[in-house]
């Protein structure tokens, strides 16, 4: 949630916020740049392994399984963050038994070495932000969820439209009676509030004309359709009209399989 995202970006500024004053130090002041890596060594750790926490719970709550992982541009962009984080993890377990080891022994180079070594952490840091914000606005794959009031799975897909997203749940997700729950969402990925929400369930393929039925606001902010009968399996065209002011219509365009 907001919560993961802040700790996620905190501990980023503050992993690369440091190299910048330490590479700034080097050249003129050795003896005090490795104070000061020693200094932010000790911090470094936690802050790794929180950075490294809150992106995994991140992931979790948007790729459901391996295949989404792999199959998917969003679960591609994913893997090359990782590995990018993987390669800078790397770099810094060797500027901590390495690099800083060798300037405090006053070894040839060692400057050098570690200010290169400095350089291509914030060169990696910046394509991981870059990496990082495109995934923001790339849409996580399909997943099967559960509704809050069954037991039996459902399916969920996630569109965007400008900068707003809509999360679209259908339970069970089989030919019959189904409950719809929409939610419209910030680039923050927080649930925005609409004046009014309306769904259009068609099959063209299968002869069939939109079904169109309003939406209810929930108090959570979503808005749901207890009962919505779609009498085929199959794919099925979705239209969200989302009224966001008396000014502003938002339309997302999706498609839902049934089972």
């Amino acid at each position: 949630g907001r919560g993961l995202a802040l700790l996620h970006a905190l501990c980023a500024a503050f992993w690369l916020g440091a190299f910048v004053p330490l590479l700034r130090l080097l050249p003129a002041h050795p003896a005090a740049a490795l104070a000061a890596a020693r200094r932010f060594s000790g911090f470094a750790m936690p802050a790794v392994l929180l950075l490294a926490s809150s992106g995994a719970l991140m992931a979790t709550t948007r790729v459901a399984d391996l295949e989404a992982l792999t199959g998917s541009l969003y679960g591609r962009l994913l893997l090359g963050k990782l590995l990018l984080v993987a390669l800078l993890l790397a770099i810094a377990a060797a500027n901590r038994w390495w690099t800083t080891p060798a300037l405090a022994a006053g070894r040839r180079g060692a400057t050098g070495n570690l200010a290169s070594l400095i350089r291509i952490e914030l060169a990696l840091g910046a394509t991981i932000l870059a990496v990082t914000a495109v995934l923001a606005h790339t849409p996580p794959p399909a997943m099967e969820i559960h509704d809050h009031a069954s037991t039996e799975p459902g399916y969920a897909v996630w569109t965007s439209r400008g900068e707003r997203s809509l999360v679209l749940e259908v339970s069970p997700a089989r030919a019959g009676a189904n409950t719809v729950v929409a939610r419209l969402l910030n680039p923050r990925g927080e649930t925005l509030m609409p004046l009014e929400m309306s769904a259009a369930f068609a099959a063209p393929a299968q002869g069939i004309e939109a079904i169109t039925r309003p939406l209810a606001r929930s108090p959570d902010g979503a808005f749901r359709l207890e009962r919505l009968d779609l009498p085929l399996a199959g794919a099925w065209s979705v239209r969200i009209d989302a009224l966001v002011s008396d000014f502003e219509k938002a339309v997302f365009e999706t498609e839902i399989v049934l089972r």
